[in-house]
Formats: structure tokens, C-alpha cells, sequence
């Protein structure tokens, strides 16, 4: 069963107090502005101190319409959303708010602009999943075909829902379809209080397109309104890494079609970034036991908010072939998600189709990363470490 989601209030000091960075401030997380620069209280050690700053930019300003939103499961259909015009941001200057906007900005930018014609899909539909859930779900895969039609358009896409009673049904079409005979759905959790696990695949000849998931709460299923996009990514992943896709780092891989999943399935509900907030703290929750293996009694909230980048290293080092897949998953998740957001705001989202296209001819993931953003794969670990660092007020502790 899923959690309700969890809310936040980030706390920006007036901006007149006197600073210097590596003093001393009162709680992670609180920024203040002297002098042009925008400075965060991380955490050194024991300690509390203010890091070394940058430049800041103030956005200019609009009045913004909040999109009414009165379906309780989250508004369905379209990606518009409130906008304000946004500062530059490259990767020496990212702020958490601006990065969000700017990449969501993006995404809705070329999902309006897409086409989805000529693809097709075969959907196979459970008689124990609820016909909302089913006109949610379609809305929202329709959300990622619209993003990925000018690179991705399958013609030979098979989509399988269902419920806690339709597992034998669905397991029956998923291995027909499929052409495996040992690898069933992801549905060894699926019950009736929760069943919404969903895997993608090419089958078994490499040339088809497969995605399955369950869709079956007792609550809104909001954070799992980014599941059907964050499926069809791997889909789009694959095709363009020409089926060599497992050369990427898995935080790239689960991280990247999370994000977009997330981008397209809750940007036009989530205006609070509740459901972020709450999904983000699980996977944090998830991954607590991986951290300690690497940082033995530190919690990943504590962990990103030092601001440290020989931290931010470790962490994003250890999710790109990590041995213990399971166990990691849920930092790939959360960090690969977040790095990804950062590389559609700084670089745009063409880079990232660069970066997955390279593998279908290099498999070196550094020399892909270095051809297609132009910084090296250890530099941008360390240049996200500030980012994290704001990113860490948004998780629960």
C-alpha cells in the first residue's frame, strides 16, 4: 500500500544578514542572499556551515494562473502548465525551483509538439481493473508516445493492466506476447490492497514492444501516475540504444525514465510537489540499507545535505553497475531521477537522446556522456553535489 505523500517548507534567511562561507548556520537547507550570491547551510562533519555560494539570479516575474484541478485522482490529458520565464541555468547554477520548472518547461514544450501517428497498440485489459484507472493510465501513456514520436513510434506495441484477480490471465498474454518461457510479469506483489508494479521488455526475439503493470489501489494511485511514461521510456531507451541498452549506467537507465515519467505524469496535478516529495522520501526509505553499506549509520537525507561532492561520487558511483541490483534501485532511482532533471535543464532534452544514442556504437558510458554534454562523468558528479544538497529538503527524515 502506498503512503500518503509527505510536504516541506524550504526557509530562505533575509536577505541582509551578514554571511561567510564556512561559518556557522542554524539548519541545513536555509539559503540566504549577500551581495549577489545565494549561499546554502549544509552539513560539514558535526557541523552546520554555509557552503561557498553562487551567483544568483532572480527570475523575472508573472502573474501565474494555477490549473484547476478538480479530479481527485490527479487532472488527466494535456501538459499545460503555469509558467514563469526563467533565468539562465547552466550546471555552476542550479536552483532547485528554476531546474524543476525549466526541465518540465521542456518536456511539456516537445510532448505538445508531438505526433503520434502511426503507432500502434494492442492494449489487453483486465476485467478486474477499473475503468478510471484505465482512462487515467491511457492519458498518461499517451503523454510519453507524444514525447518520444520524433524519435520512437513502435508498430508493434502491446500494453497489458490488471488487477489482483487477473494475474493468471495477464501472465498467460504477457508469455504469449513475450515469447519468454521462464520470465513472468513483476507481479509478485500484486493483492488487492496494492498492485501496481510494471515492467517493459522486447521479447525475446529483441523486435517487439512489451509493457506490463498492475493497476489496483486502495488509495489515489498518485505515485504511481508516473509508471505507464516511465515504462514507454525504457521502451524509447532501448530503440534508440539499438537493443544494446544495458552498457548504460542503471541510474541513467531507471533514473532517467523515472524522471520523465514523473514530468509527464504529475506535472499537471502535483503543483505542490507533494506526490515528488513523497515518492523521493520512499525511494530514499528504500535505499537506506544500500547507503549504510557505504556510509554505515548515516541517513541519504544527512548524507546529500553536507553538500560534499567526494559523497556525491560515492553515491552516483555506486548505482551505475551496482552488483546488488535490488538493493540499489531505489537510490538509482532517486538520484538518476534528479540527475536527469539536471540534464534537461542545463544541456536540453536533445542531449539526453545523444547520450542514449551513443551507446549503439561506443561502449564506454564516460566517452558517451563526455561526446554528448561536453563535461566529464566525474566532473558532473561533483557539480551536482550543491544541487543535492537542496534536493535533501525535500525528503522526509
Amino acid at each position: 500500500m502506498l503512503a500518503g505523500a509527505i510536504t516541506g517548507t524550504l526557509l530562505i534567511a533575509p536577505a541582509h544578514a551578514s554571511i561567510k562561507a564556512g561559518a556557522s548556520c542554524s539548519k541545513t537547507g536555509l539559503q540566504k542572499i549577500v551581495s549577489g550570491k545565494k549561499y546554502i547551510c549544509i552539513k560539514s562533519g558535526r557541523r552546520n556551515i554555509w557552503n561557498k555560494g553562487v551567483k544568483n539570479v532572480k527570475p523575472a516575474t508573472t502573474n501565474i494562473n494555477p490549473v484547476a484541478v478538480g479530479d481527485p485522482i490527479g487532472a488527466i490529458g494535456g501538459l499545460t502548465i503555469p509558467t514563469t520565464p526563467l533565468s539562465f541555468i547552466d550546471i555552476d547554477n542550479l536552483d532547485l525551483d528554476r531546474v524543476y520548472k525549466k526541465s518540465r518547461e521542456e518536456i511539456t514544450q516537445i510532448t505538445d509538439a508531438g505526433n503520434a501517428d502511426g503507432i500502434e497498440i494492442n492494449y489487453f485489459i483486465g476485467e478486474g481493473v477499473e475503468p478510471f484507472r484505465t482512462k487515467i493510465a491511457k492519458s498518461d501513456l499517451g503523454n510519453a508516445i507524444q514525447l518520444w514520436s520524433s524519435v520512437f513510434k513502435p508498430s508493434n506495441l502491446s500494453v497489458i493492466w490488471y488487477s489482483s484477480k487477473d494475474v493468471s490471465w495477464a501472465q498467460n498474454i504477457y508469455l504469449e506476447k513475450t515469447g519468454f518461457s521462464n520470465q513472468g510479469l513483476n507481479s509478485s506483489n500484486c493483492t488487492a490492497l496494492y498492485c501496481g508494479n510494471a515492467s517493459a521488455t522486447t521479447g525475446a526475439s529483441n523486435d517487439k514492444y512489451i509493457f506490463e503493470q498492475g493497476l489496483e489501489f486502495i488509495d489515489q494511485g498518485l505515485w504511481n501516475r508516473s509508471t505507464a511514461a516511465h515504462e514507454y521510456t525504457h521502451l524509447a531507451q532501448a530503440s534508440l540504444a539499438k537493443g544494446v541498452w544495458g552498457r548504460a549506467p542503471l541510474w541513467i537507465i531507471e533514473g532517467g525514465a523515472q524522471f520523465y515519467g514523473e514530468a509527464l505524469g504529475y506535472t499537471s496535478f502535483d503543483l505542490s510537489k507533494s506526490t515528488r516529495r513523497g515518492i523521493h522520501s520512499q525511494y530514499a526509505r528504500d535505499s537506506q540499507n544500500y547507503v549504510n553499506i557505504l556510509f554505515p549509520e548515516e541517513t541519504l537525507k544527512n548524507l546529500l545535505a553536507k553538500g560534499n561532492p567526494k559523497i556525491i561520487n560515492t553515491l552516483m558511483h555506486s548505482v551505475e553497475f551496482p552488483e546488488d541490483r535490488t538493493a540499489s534501485v531505489g537510490l538509482a532511482y532517486l538520484l538518476g531521477s534528479c540527475a536527469t532533471e539536471v540534464l534537461v535543464a542545463a544541456y536540453g532534452h536533445e542531449k539526453v537522446l545523444d547520450y542514449y544514442r551513443a551507446f549503439a556504437s561506443e561502449k564506454s558510458f564516460e566517452v558517451n556522456f563526455e561526446k554528448s554534454f561536453g563535461i566529464t562523468l566525474e566532473n558532473f558528479y561533483f557539480k551536482l553535489a550543491p544541487y543535492f544538497a537542496q534536493i535533501s529538503g525535500e525528503l522526509s527524515n
